[in-house]
């Protein structure tokens, strides 16, 4: 009798193990019939994979016209049949509630999705750790959160992507390089109407003050007026250097609609900065739009191969030893421009600079390349050089006698700092 059901036993569980075996092989249809959840996993294999992109460059958001690929996507189950199928909403920004805007898209590259985030709304920017929803559902339901690994830069300072307002249907504005000189490159300024603009009384003002000068200079030397060139539209284009702003005349063929473009140049960028504003007006109607752009880090150095050399132990203000101090314009100068050359540390360790300046065959400042004037600042401890005639590629040299010297010290490090540009490069020297 014990043997009998302990043979029905068996087979009671192995018919169990069939009936659940069954649904486990057809899982995406049970769980769209019985509205089961499937939570997904960070694992490419699972029904949806996803992939963490905070570390990478691409995560990051540069400026309110910038977004960020946050998460790759991939249907590993082949459930998704498009990026229609998958939302994806920002929850949160270090914790915080944001208004950062996320979306879903097809990806180019080797995954099947992208989940892009921008600015939105937000006024954000610093770094933090971004957390996302995404919901899925076609066939089967996937629900997850991600935060991400690592932290991503925002810099949505400026008010997030701008408005179009009533008057305009698109509007863009390029980004430009930092550290650019005139000639050097173009920026493109582009709006499109949304009624026609009248040919004769049809104007468009573009405002440039909220970058010009400080962050873009559009009246920059050598020529003092930026090249405006129209690209694209049936009207006229000029400049109004009172106003600082880029004035577009319509023409007949500048319907709603249709896209104007303008190409900027021959101005001077400064360093790295940004969002900047550009305001759009239709003179007529009052109607206004606004967007951003942004003063991008490319590399670019104003000041290239500075370089301060090292001088002699126990030197005595009249010994008539020199030390020089040399750098390189990596962008074209003006008249007006002065550079100052930092010797605080130094002072302060075991270099006297205080009699350079006080006279006699043994000591002064003297300008051995470059077309311009030097001097000592003593309330500062700065040599000042006053640019004059020299352009973009030309080195100065600076040579300086009549300092007193300790037995050793350093490395001093010396900055130089191209006031107008805000740029510094620095170079140290020892006492040997």
């Amino acid at each position: 009798m014990t043997r009998i059901w302990t043979i029905v036993a068996v087979g009671l569980i192995t018919v169990g193990v069939i009936t659940m075996a069954g649904p486990t092989f057809g899982f995406s249809s049970l769980a769209a019939d019985r509205g089961v959840q499937v939570t997904a996993v960070d694992d490419p294999n699972a029904f949806l994979g996803v992939v963490d992109n905070s570390g990478s460059t691409d995560a990051d958001i540069g400026n309110s016209n910038d977004e960020s690929s946050l998460y790759y996507l991939n249907d590993n189950a082949g459930e998704f049949s498009s990026a229609s199928a998958i939302s994806a909403d920002v929850t949160g920004f270090n914790g915080e509630a944001t208004s950062l805007n996320a979306r879903v898209e097809a990806d180019s590259g080797t995954d099947d999705y992208v989940v892009t985030v921008d600015c939105g709304s937000s006024n954000r920017k610093g770094d933090g750790t971004v957390t996302v929803d995404i919901v899925a559902a076609d066939g089967i339901r996937v629900e997850m959160e991600r935060t991400t690994a690592e932290t991503i830069s925002v810099n949505c300072r400026g008010g997030g992507n701008g408005k179009t307002g009533d008057g305009f249907d698109n509007l863009r504005v390029g980004d430009v390089d930092a550290y650019t000189s005139p000639g050097d490159d173009r920026q493109e300024f582009a709006f499109t109407p949304s009624s026609k603009l009248n040919s004769g009384n049809g104007e468009v003002r573009i405002d440039l003050n909220d970058a010009h000068p400080d962050a873009v200079d559009y009246e920059a030397p050598p020529t003092y007026y930026p090249d405006v060139t129209l690209t694209q539209g049936s009207g006229w284009v000029e400049y109004d250097d009172t106003t600082h702003e880029i004035v577009y005349h319509a023409g007949s063929q500048d319907k709603a609609g249709n896209e104007i473009r303008i190409s900027v140049g021959d101005y001077a960028a400064y360093e790295p900065s940004g969002p900047h504003e550009v305001t759009f007006t239709r003179t007529k109607s009052g109607a206004q739009g606004n967007t951003f752009f942004s003063v991008v880090d490319t590399g670019n150095t104003p000041l290239e191969n500075v370089d301060v050399s090292d001088v002699p132990r126990d030197s005595q203000y009249d010994d008539g030893e020199s030390q020089t101090f040399a750098f390189t314009f990596g962008l074209e100068p003006s008249g007006s421009d002065q550079l100052a050359i930092d010797l605080t540390e130094p002072q302060n360790g075991g270099v006297d600079y205080s009699q350079i300046d006080w006279g006699g065959n043994a000591r002064g400042i003297t300008v051995v390349n470059g077309g311009g004037s030097a001097w000592y600042d003593s309330d500062t401890n700065e040599i000042r050089y006053q640019a004059n005639g020299d352009s973009k590629g030309d080195r100065v040299e600076i040579r300086v006698r009549g300092y007193a010297t300790d037995s050793s010290g350093g490395p001093y490090e010396v900055p130089v700092r191209w006031e107008r540009t805000g740029a510094h490069e620095s170079d140290s020297f020892v006492i040997e």
